[in-house]
């Protein structure tokens, strides 16, 4: 499958969730016509870390009777819950291993983390201080390793810039600049080589571009999502 074939039906699978379960796949080749996808990206050789990965569709479920002390979230626990998470993931016995098998002193590692719908439903720093620690450990200076989100508000509301230790770079994608005399703005957290053009709903604004963390910077991401619901 290629790419445009990929993001297409990705696209497809999204609108599938969005309608109700009313696919677009059983509906007349208008309503797919109307899809345009143009993905603009240049070759690549995968590694043997791209997707599916290196266990794929394995999933793994940790639980901590201590997580929340006194509604605060525990480190000691959450580092339990880490380690048991990775090792039970790829069967090593130390932490440290298992990280290994992921990255390697020499990467750049970019953690996603979700900010918005503070104060509650976060990313944790406690997590996020937690595999910090962890990528220290397998060799990772903080120096190499980048907190970012394309919200830059959401991520000083949040306190993550002075949460994590010195050397780790916390960066916002939507930061601005502008040419004096220029209307044009631009959006330096973003790649403008890389992106993907799509009007599904007849937005004004249809390409999207990828993060200038992802394509030029990152060799690893660490994505620390959190589960939520909202209208978007």
């Amino acid at each position: 499958m290629d790419r445009r074939t990929f993001v297409y039906n990705v696209a497809l699978g999204t609108l599938h969730v969005g309608l109700g379960g009313n696919s677009l796949r059983n509906q007349q080749p208008s309503a797919l016509d109307s899809l345009k996808i143009a993905l603009h990206a240049p070759d690549f050789t995968p590694s043997k870390l791209a997707m599916p990965g290196l266990f794929p569709g394995r999933v793994v479920e940790v639980f901590h009777p201590g997580a929340i002390v006194d509604r605060r979230v525990s480190e000691p626990a959450v580092r339990t819950m880490l380690t048991d998470g990775m090792t039970s993931l790829t069967g090593d016995r130390a932490a440290n291993d298992a990280w290994a098998r992921f990255v390697s002193a020499g990467d750049t590692v970019a953690i996603k983390v979700n900010p918005s719908s503070a104060p509650a439903t976060v990313t944790s720093i406690a997590l996020l201080r937690e595999v910090i620690r962890a990528l220290n450990a397998v060799g990772v200076p903080n120096t190499r390793i980048v907190v970012y989100d394309r919200n830059s508000n959401q991520l000083e509301v949040n306190g993550y810039h002075t949460a994590v230790p010195a050397g780790v770079r916390v960066v916002g994608l939507d930061q601005r600049w502008s040419v004096k005399g220029s209307s044009d703005v631009n959006r330096a957290g973003y790649d403008p080589e890389l992106y993907c053009e799509m009007d599904c709903f007849g937005e004004r604004e249809t390409r999207s571009y990828l993060a200038s963390i992802v394509s030029r910077e990152a060799d690893k991401i660490i994505n620390l999502p959190c589960l939520k619901e909202h209208n978007a």
